[in-house]
Parts: structure tokens; C-alpha cells; sequence
């Protein structure tokens, strides 16, 4: 089957939804999706926003070379408008997308096991919690170590991109980020699929 996109109207769908560990009071987010759109806002407890946007460019058959429908890549970037620009550009290329602006966002987000992130696209420099910090995190837990991390900074110097794959980034894209650097993001996956 084929990741179609569908026009629902000008509804306004309200969920709620946990996060958290066991243990601990539980947070909760409300998810408000503008189905008229494609995007969905999620307000988490702490008052951050997320946003959700759905794939805009031509319909691709992810199953016909992976094992899921749709392909989401959560974005962690911390800057606004290279966010807008580089979440365009992975609509574009037909990848569901998430965003938020700094590591600790991204962090209670991936903790859910409802969010299915297939791919994480983040920055190498962020606030709260550095790009480094957030792949360390990453790299140490038992299910989400399987997920495909790329970096992005505008900082390539031979050190800082080995240190990121040493640490078990994927890849290393050096911004300005262009569509032809992102359309194949998926092959990333594909091989974690197959090794």
C-alpha cells in the first residue's frame, strides 16, 4: 500500500496522550492536528509545542522497499527558520515530519513508544541539551540505539565529523541542506532493515 494524503475538511481533532516513565507523574500532551493543513501541533505539559506536518511532495510506496507505509523523521533543529525550510524540504520528499526545537524536547518524544520515529535529523549545536548529548542518549538505550541518527551542522571539520560517527550518527550533512541531500534519507534505514 502507498502513503496517500487525504483532504478531511476544516475539522479540528483533540487528543490527549501520556509520556513519562513508570513512576513518575505523567505528563500529558494534547494533540490538536489542523487536518485542513496536513500539520499537527503538540502542546506538551511543560508548555512546548511540537509540530507534526504530514508529507506534501508525490506519494511514495515506502513498503515496496521498506517494511512500514510512511516514513517519519522527527527534526531537531533550534533555529525557526532553517526548521521551516528543512521540514518543507522532507515533506517534499514525501517523509512524515516532526519537529522540535531542542534536545530535551526530543527526548521526552522519542521515551514514547507510541511516537514510531523511524529516522532522527537533528543539529549539532542546540540549547538544553546538545545535539552530542542527545546521541549519547540515544546510543545507550535499549530500543532507540536501532534508530538511524544524521546530524547536521555547518561546522564539517574532519574532527567533528568523526567524532559524530564515532559516537553512532549515520551520516554527516553539512548545511546549507538541500532536498538532494535529504530524498535519500530513507537508504539509511533500508540498511538497518537489512543488516
Amino acid at each position: 500500500m502507498c502513503f496517500e494524503q487525504k483532504e478531511v475538511g476544516h475539522g479540528v481533532v483533540d487528543k490527549q496522550q501520556g509520556l513519562g516513565t513508570p513512576g513518575e507523574e505523567e505528563p500529558r500532551i494534547n494533540v490538536n492536528q489542523d487536518v485542513s493543513n496536513g500539520h499537527r501541533a503538540i502542546q506538551v505539559s511543560d508548555g512546548s509545542l511540537v509540530l507534526q506536518s504530514l508529507p506534501q511532495g508525490s506519494v511514495v510506496c515506502w513498503d515496496r522497499f521498506l517494511p512500514i507505509k510512511s516514513l517519519k523523521v522527527f527534526l531537531v533543529k533550534n533555529d525557526d527558520s532553517t526548521r521551516h525550510v528543512v521540514s518543507a524540504l522532507l515533506r517534499n520528499c514525501s517523509y512524515e515530519v516532526n519537529v522540535v526545537a531542542n534536545g530535551l524536547q526530543a527526548w521526552k518524544i522519542l521515551e514514547d513508544s507510541n511516537n514510531h520515529i523511524n529516522l532522527v535529523l537533528k543539529e549539532g549545536v542546540m540549547p538544553i541539551l546538545s545535539g552530542i548529548g542527545l546521541l549519547c542518549k540515544l546510543m545507550r538505550h535499549k530500543s532507540l540505539k536501532n534508530i538511524p541518527v544524521i546530524m547536521m551542522s555547518s561546522h564539517d571539520s574532519m574532527g567533528i565529523v568523526f567524532k559524530c560517527l564515532s559516537k553512532g550518527v549515520v551520516d554527516f550533512l553539512v548545511k546549507p541542506i538541500r532536498k538532494n541531500g535529504l530524498k535519500n534519507l530513507w537508504q539509511h534505514l533500508w540498511r538497518r532493515c537489512h543488516s
